[in-house]
């Protein structure tokens, strides 16, 4: 039975639950981190099937997508869990060496214009900036129960609300329950 948001996934492949080591083998840029993409509007989904693929529908459950890092949104508006993670992980030893790290790579900037970035960021920029590495991002997020990434597409970018994306990080693609494939049911 369905516990959260229909989701659209697009592939060439086809198959009969997600597997994380398929990663990057689809037409996605994994522009977003590392993980399987899904799409609120079937339409963005549609975009990745290139010809004859498949459309799969899945049920991602709302306890999870509660959970999850949100792009678009400071870190004084992102869900408790994620507030919380990122709290721990500033008062670590590898977040201060990593904030001294930023400050060399970022054109000059002194350390105390690195600090407050790192210490309020958007959902973006804490992801791509307050971690050494996209996989320390990921580990880090792993570890602390965040499943993964939600964005707004493209189409609802420019007004700031409308209809989501989400990237699954691996190890949690148990999280999505395949409804359909190419409308039909999978047992």
């Amino acid at each position: 039975k369905q516990t959260g948001a229909i989701v659209y996934h697009g592939s060439p492949h086809k198959f009969d639950k997600f597997d994380s080591s398929k990663i990057g083998t689809g037409e996605g840029a994994q522009a977003y981190g590392h993980g399987l993409y899904q799409a609120e509007a079937e339409d963005v989904a549609k975009q990745y099937l290139q010809g004859d693929g498949y459309l799969y529908k899945s049920d991602l459950p709302d306890e999870h997508i509660a959970k999850m890092l949100d792009w678009d949104k400071p870190l004084s508006k992102q869900p408790k869990n994620v507030r919380d993670a990122y709290k721990k992980y500033l008062q670590s030893p590898q977040a201060s060496e990593h904030a001294k790290a930023w400050t060399r790579y970022s054109e000059g900037m002194r350390l105390d214009q690195a600090e407050p970035l790192l210490k309020n960021p958007g959902g973006e920029n804490l992801y791509k900036n307050a971690f050494p590495s996209r996989e320390a991002a990921n580990q880090w997020a792993s570890e602390n129960g965040i499943p993964g990434i939600r964005y707004l597409d493209g189409g609802s970018r420019g007004t700031g609300a409308g209809t989501s994306n989400f990237v699954i990080f691996p190890q949690n693609e148990g999280l999505l329950q395949i409804l359909e494939r190419n409308g039909k049911p999978i047992k």
